[in-house]
């Protein structure tokens, strides 16, 4: 339910508050239509949370799973949504999938 909320509510989503029509009727109908499984990697260049793009912030207060490579820093981690899962790698990722409904991020070292 929060995931469906949160798209419809984000940016061109079908409850978007700036889009001149609002679809609350279409998205009451198939609220989870707009959700799939999604894996999103981001390069982290500072271990100050502060250094974050706001995208990146964002993405990391909403997703289901956190993939962090060793080292990246635990202040970092920590923008994460409280319950979701953290897995911890060394050097190499590893295959990731997301599953339907499920967010994910990558975090990794910026070359």
């Amino acid at each position: 339910r929060r995931q469906s909320i949160d798209v419809a509510l984000s940016p061109g989503g079908l409850l978007d508050l700036l889009k001149p029509q609002v679809s609350v009727a279409e998205w009451l109908a198939k609220p989870d239509a707009l959700l799939s499984g999604q894996v999103t990697t981001i390069a982290i260049s500072s271990d100050d949370p502060d250094d974050l793009s706001v995208r990146s912030a964002r993405l990391l207060g909403l997703v289901d799973v956190v993939y962090y490579e060793r080292g990246i820093a635990t202040a970092i981690i920590d923008r994460a949504r409280a319950d979701a899962r953290r897995i911890c790698f060394d050097d190499v990722p590893p295959l990731i999938k997301a599953g339907p409904m499920e967010q994910v991020i990558l975090l990794v070292r910026a070359a």
